[in-house]
């Protein structure tokens, strides 16, 4: 029992209204009231209402909780006929329950038996005891609701002592027809009412989710769904689950929280939402907190400390010790830091208990806090925290950075293919242009060696030798030609044979235990179609060059006959000048291919055309599709309408949290950066701007993005070529490796707030938007951890989103806050509070619900919120 108190407001069945076998009325019962205890603790209800009607008797009340656990609690539940008919022309019923804790039985039969009572056939006024209840019967009699609340009001304390319910739907129900009347009646019964005694379908009405009360009555109102038991067997029937301390003042909350305080269903709200938690701390000894400071200590006094899996709130004065219970905890896993000064002492004294899921209690994992780090996902914000790394300017980037990861948008990365294509065509262009500027690759020089080499060989040509000369040439080059290619045809052999090698090898590697997959054998080869075609072509070729040799041999033998000079040297001649022709033709036809490539080369680099892209504009399209990709991103995340995993009530969180927010992606062109890159690439010897940044962007005339752009298109060939004092190679990987671009030019999104930009919102708006995100990216799941959100948060957004975000937010996640905002505490409704001490250095924990009286009283001590906090805290609790 003690534990269930620490552990703050917790789900359990109710039953406002179960009537004894002393019952005035419809009495069906046929046992004792030990067996109606049994029933009640077999049905596991925890809070029961004793009714009768008019009258509920003192050993009603002390029958039943002899057999009940001393822990239920028992109401005393007065159900009145009042002389107001309903539409049905029935008496309209109206109950009243009282605190016994703080009025007597006698109390109240004493103030009830000063209201008079009617429909009976008496001259003189009878009024309402058990006397006369028991001679005129309960159901002859009326009252006046009037009468009853002013008299019950003169005598006791509403609020404190006891509380009207109204009943709208069953017999003596006030739901009302369309006559005025009935409306008006309703509308006086509904005004008068604390709480509803009602059905599931009338929840909403009262809740005003729905039908026509919200516009005449604001204040929404709990309904209560009782089993109105007459018998054994209607016992459990029908039940509340309410979550509050099996007190009068947890009754009370349902009225401050009717939504968030009951539910009528059958299983347990605790499992209606799957969450993992921190469930237990455990102090088993006293425990050092600072390995160099033996003088504070977290006592083993506090014991166990259970863990609600809702709300949490730590509070407590500065230096009670409730910022450091937290950081302790959080500091023994992985990932979460915080900001205490000191190296913690940690010698697992103190465990902490995680449950996995809220569904099994057996799923749990018990950690000793110890040197080791424990791996538990969860989110830690320590004090401090959101304002570090929002509130500097210089870590606009990191911001940046952070702002992508929580939104899940994946940092943009230049197309690697298109990376390598644009750096090898940039350098094959200027090896072109290299090879394209020595003289002897110019086409005139090489078409002037070609007459030349042309004269010599007509110079030893007669006609008479001169057919079979050319003829001799001709198969020579013939022969040159296709030995050439038979080279080329070998080469391609042994590649193709080297993929067969190669792929058996990788199946060996895989086969390494198994032989599963069978190599590749000749008559399997991939391959086998070329390689047969490519003999077939070097057996075509080596016949050939065989029938040129025979020519030329023939030649050869006819020259001995009509020849008289020296054979042999003429034919060497003519060898060797066919040989530097035909060597001179190839490079024409080399140098004119290079030619060609060079200036498509140039058109492919630099210039689009209406069917094709240049790369330079491939570039500028690679860095639009970053910044496209990431508003998609941010669309996507944002766009939760279309998440199926979540209900409606989770997507009206996601509304909530991303409304303000919106992203602005960028293309940033950094100066600064390009220009220091541009520093290593200038040789200061030969162009003495080295120094001289001003000379430099009077040079490049780049200062943004578009200008670059420029400069690729338009400058860049004509400034290499210039040879001034440019370390070329550098400078081109400068402007086309997306490796070095990476340090001047970036795509990231710019979050805004309301439309402004984070630098134009103060610190305490700029932490809420990255609290928002932070929430928005794993919103339905893992605990949080946060310490004191007031110090780093817009105060306006505490007031009206944080209080009713966490109201939300624990329904899907367990939510610890460390705090000393009332209105977090207070508004937010916290089913448990946790209030530290510091006793002489030694820090001790105190645990209960915000109705706990102690807690209650504890809370208003310590929580310095202002007046308005102030205000609200009286206004729901009635303090005075």
């Amino acid at each position: 029992m003690i534990e269930e108190i620490k552990k703050g407001s917790i789900w359990r069945k109710w039953d406002l209204h179960i009537h004894t076998p002393n019952t005035h009325l419809n009495n069906k019962y046929n046992c004792s009231y030990k067996e109606i205890a049994e029933k009640i603790i077999e049905e596991e209800i925890e809070v029961i209402g004793v009714t009768n009607y008019f009258i509920v008797e003192e050993n009603e009340i002390t029958e039943l909780k002899k057999y009940l656990p001393n822990e239920t609690l028992v109401l005393a539940n007065f159900e009145f006929r009042t002389n107001d008919k309903n539409k049905s022309g029935e008496y309209i019923n109206s109950h009243v329950l009282f605190n016994l804790d703080k009025v007597s039985i006698s109390q109240i039969l004493e103030s009830l038996s000063r209201i008079p009572l009617n429909n009976i056939a008496d001259d003189n006024t009878q009024y309402c005891t058990i006397e006369n209840i028991k001679k005129y019967g309960a159901d002859n009699i009326t009252i006046s609701f009037d009468d009853l609340r002013k008299q019950l009001e003169r005598d006791f304390s509403i609020w404190n002592d006891f509380l009207m319910v109204g009943v709208n739907n069953g017999y003596g129900g006030f739901h009302p027809d369309n006559k005025p009347r009935n409306i008006q009646l309703a509308k006086k019964m509904d005004k008068c009412s604390n709480l509803i005694f009602g059905r599931a379908s009338d929840r909403n009405f009262f809740l005003n989710l729905e039908g026509p009360r919200k516009d005449f009555f604001k204040l929404p109102k709990p309904v209560f769904v009782c089993s109105d038991a007459h018998s054994l067997n209607t016992i459990g029937s029908e039940f509340t689950w309410v979550k509050a301390d099996k007190t009068f003042e947890g009754l009370r909350q349902t009225i401050f929280e009717p939504q968030e305080r009951t539910r009528i269903q059958e299983n347990n709200p605790k499992y209606d939402y799957e969450k993992p938690y921190f469930s237990l701390i455990n102090f088993k000894e006293d425990e050092q907190i600072f390995k160099d400071d033996s003088d504070l200590i977290f006592c083993e006094s506090t014991k166990t400390l259970p863990l609600n899996p809702n709300l949490v709130t730590i509070i407590g004065g500065r230096g009670e010790g409730k910022s450091m219970l937290s950081e302790y905890i959080s500091s023994s896993f992985y990932g979460k830091t915080g900001n205490k000064i000191g190296e913690f002492n940690k010698t697992e004294k103190i465990e902490v208990e995680y449950s996995k899921t809220i569904l099994n209690d057996d799923e749990k994992i018990l950690f000793p806090l110890g040197e080791n780090e424990h791996s538990v996902d969860f989110i830690y914000i320590s004090q401090g925290d959101l304002k570090s790394k929002v509130e500097s300017q210089d870590k606009k980037s990191l911001l940046a950075d952070s702002i992508s990861k929580l939104a899940k948008l994946e940092k943009p990365e230049f197309d690697n293919d298109l990376n390598k294509l644009i750096l090898s065509s940039i350098k094959e262009l200027q090896e072109l242009e290299q090879f394209l500027k020595i003289n002897e690759n110019k086409i005139d020089y090489l078409k002037k060696e070609e007459k030349k080499t042309n004269e010599f060989i007509s110079n030893i040509t007669t006609e008479e030798n001169k057919e079979k000369l050319e003829q001799y040439s001709s198969n020579l080059e013939k022969i040159k030609n296709n030995t050439s290619k038979s080279t080329e045809l070998k080469s391609l052999t042994i590649y193709l044979n080297d993929i067969v090698t190669s792929i058996n090898e990788k199946i060996n590697e895989v086969n390494e235990e198994v032989n599963l997959i069978p190599l590749l054998t000749e008559e399997q080869n991939i391959f086998k179609n070329q390689l047969e075609a490519i003999n077939n072509w070097l057996n075509k070729i080596f016949k050939e060059i065989s029938d040129l040799t025979d020519k030329n041999n023939k030649i050869k033998e006819s020259f001995n006959e009509v020849y008289k000079g020296d054979l042999s040297t003429l034919l060497k001649d003519v060898d060797k000048f066919q040989t530097v022709l035909l060597t001179i033709r190839e490079k024409i036809s080399k140098v004119t291919q290079k030619n060609k490539r060079f200036e498509n080369l140039k058109k492919i680099i630099f210039i689009s055309e209406k069917d094709k892209e240049s790369l330079i504009n491939k570039i500028k399209s690679q860095y639009s599709l970053q910044k496209t990709k990431l508003e998609q991103d941010w669309n996507n995340f944002t766009d939760f309408e279309k998440n199926d995993d979540l209900n409606d009530a989770q997507k009206e969180i996601m509304e909530n949290l991303l409304q303000d927010l919106s992203v602005e992606v960028v293309i940033e062109f950094n100066e600064s950066s390009f220009y220091e890159k541009i520093y290593h690439c200038i040789n200061g010897a030969v162009w003495r701007v080295k120094n001289n940044l001003k000379a430099q962007k009077e040079y490049f005339e780049i200062n943004d993005i578009d200008s670059f752009y420029d400069f690729l298109e338009n400058k860049f060939l004509e400034v290499c070529e210039s040879n001034n004092g440019l370390d070329t190679e550098r400078l081109t990987k400068l402007f086309f490796d997306s490796n070095e671009q990476k340090d001047y030019i970036n795509v990231y999104p710019i979050l805004k707030y309301d439309g402004k930009d984070l630098n134009k919102i103060s610190v305490g708006q700029k932490g809420t938007v990255y609290l928002k995100l932070k929430l928005a990216t794993e919103a339905f799941s893992k605990p949080i951890i946060f310490d004191q959100p007031e110090d780093d948060l817009d105060n306006e957004f505490i007031m009206n989103n944080l209080i009713n975000l966490f109201k939300e937010l624990k329904k899907y996640r367990q939510v610890i806050i460390v705090t000393h905002n009332a209105n977090l505490v207070i508004n937010a409704d916290a089913e448990q509070v946790i209030v530290a001490t510091n006793d002489k250095g030694k820090l001790k924990y105190l645990s209960g619900s915000l109705e706990n009286e102690l807690i209650n009283k504890k809370i208003c001590q310590i929580l310095e919120g202002g007046e308005l906090a102030f205000e609200k805290r009286r206004r729901k609790y009635k303090i005075q």
